[in-house]
């Protein structure tokens, strides 16, 4: 699934303010939660089951990348929202490093396959050193949502 078609311009939270994880993290389920309304359902017990999720190992994944997530009833479709930070968050990461691109993702168990397919779509895309670098140079989500378009089309 291309990232394009499930994250928009306005699901991306540019710049993130927070440089702590749970902070970062609150920061994101607040902003999911002005995006998706209704769809999510309890924005506390989502907070709660994402840092469950963090708990059991963190989800930072290494090269400034965290993609936090979590399979919940407190959403009634698939949620995704995306936030660029220019100073770094602490988020104990693999490779120790701040992360300056955080993702969060939650969905409900109906919807596993497309919940899978968006943490693989983010990891494939995120895997390019030139994509990293141009976006660590987005000056706006907008700017940020065309660097995503124009990596998925070549």
């Amino acid at each position: 699934m291309k990232l394009s078609r499930a994250l928009t311009e306005a699901k991306i939270l540019y710049p993130m303010k927070s440089t702590e994880k749970q902070a970062a993290i609150q920061e994101l389920v607040d902003f999911a939660t002005t995006c998706y309304g209704e769809i999510i359902t309890d924005p506390a017990g989502l907070t709660e089951d994402i840092l469950v999720r963090e708990r059991v190992k963190s989800t930072g994944i290494g090269n400034g990348i965290a993609i936090t997530h979590a399979e919940t009833t407190t959403v009634s479709k698939v949620v995704i929202v995306f936030g660029l930070s220019k100073s770094g968050i602490a988020f104990d990461s693999m490779d120790g490093k701040p992360v300056h691109f955080l993702f969060l993702i939650a969905a409900p168990p109906t919807k596993r396959v497309k919940y899978l397919s968006l943490l693989a779509g983010i990891s494939r895309l995120f895997h390019h050193q030139d994509l990293r670098v141009a976006m660590k140079n987005a000056q706006s989500a907008a700017e940020a949502y065309q660097i995503i378009q124009k990596s998925e089309e070549g």
